[in-house]
């Protein structure tokens, strides 16, 4: 996935088809997420939010997660981070799970 503002807007958009969020609200979202400077690799629906996962490969990580964690208007709701697999056991998935004002937990 691209971090481009329509690639991040479309992947938002089907992750919360049928919830009716206006495409007003979803724009504002993804332009907040798009904000962040390290490669999406998936956006879905989580239990609290909107879960953001990356791929960090790099050794010092817990550098680059306040990145993360800082999307304007995103509300931290949790972190998940575990290696990726047996065969790549220096990347790790970091899933990070946002709210947003734009869109109300209630509609997620």
């Amino acid at each position: 996935m691209a971090n481009d503002f329509e690639g991040v807007r479309a992947a938002l958009a089907r992750a919360v088809a049928g919830r009716q969020i206006s495409d007003d609200a979803i724009g504002v979202a993804a332009k907040q997420i798009t904000a962040v400077k390290h490669k999406i690799h998936g956006l879905d629906v989580c239990a609290y939010g909107i879960c953001i996962d990356y791929f960090i490969g790099d050794k010092e990580w817990w550098r680059i997660l306040p990145e993360l964690i800082q999307v304007d208007g995103g509300q931290v709701k949790g972190i998940e981070i575990f290696p990726w697999g047996i065969p790549w056991p220096d990347i790790l998935h970091v899933r990070v799970t946002h709210s947003f004002d734009a869109i109300p937990e209630a509609h997620i």
